[in-house]
């Protein structure tokens, strides 16, 4: 069964998702089937969602396969829902 780690937010560095990638790895490799998702977007203090995405792919974390920027809560719902 797939585990999801869900977050959403506006995407800046005082939210931490940096963070949470950085410890990635290791959680992967505890828990190759986790599957981390980040939901947010921008605001008027910034957006560092090409940050988040290099830093993923510098870890090789596609496997994760995060989501960055906004979905609706249809596809929240949809998508995780009963999951």
């Amino acid at each position: 069964m797939r585990k999801y780690w869900f977050l959403s937010g506006r995407l800046l560095t005082g939210k931490g998702f940096h963070r949470v990638i950085e410890v990635l790895p290791a959680l992967a490799a505890k828990y190759p089937e986790l599957i981390y998702l980040i939901v947010g977007g921008d605001s008027p203090e910034g957006n560092i969602r090409e940050r988040l995405e290099h830093q993923v792919k510098i870890l090789k974390l596609e496997r994760q396969r995060p989501v960055f920027g906004c979905i609706s809560f249809r596809t929240v719902k949809s998508t995780f829902v009963g999951s």
